[in-house]
């Protein structure tokens, strides 16, 4: 701290003051960056596709009659699907 304090000093050539804040999620109302927020939606969008999936009754009966579980999501164009 003391050296970041020297630069800091050096750099503005007058004495500063240094404060530091925790970026962690919810904390301080820091706002999220661009990448942030596009891996939040990118999680949510495919979280919704999933239980879109799961809650099909063909997907549903197909867990259930094999006892499976669904391990990863992708999408298709849906003309592919027939």
């Amino acid at each position: 701290m003391t050296e970041l304090r020297e630069m800091a000093r050096a750099y503005f050539r007058a004495e500063t003051g240094i404060r530091l804040v925790s970026l962690k999620e919810g904390e301080g109302g820091i706002p999220a960056t661009l990448q942030e927020k596009k891996s939040l939606e990118e999680a949510d969008r495919l979280h919704l596709i999933k239980q879109a999936a799961t809650s099909h009754p063909m997907v549903a009966a197909a867990l259930e009659i094999f006892g499976g579980e669904i391990a990863d999501i992708s999408e298709t164009d849906e003309t592919e699907i027939e």
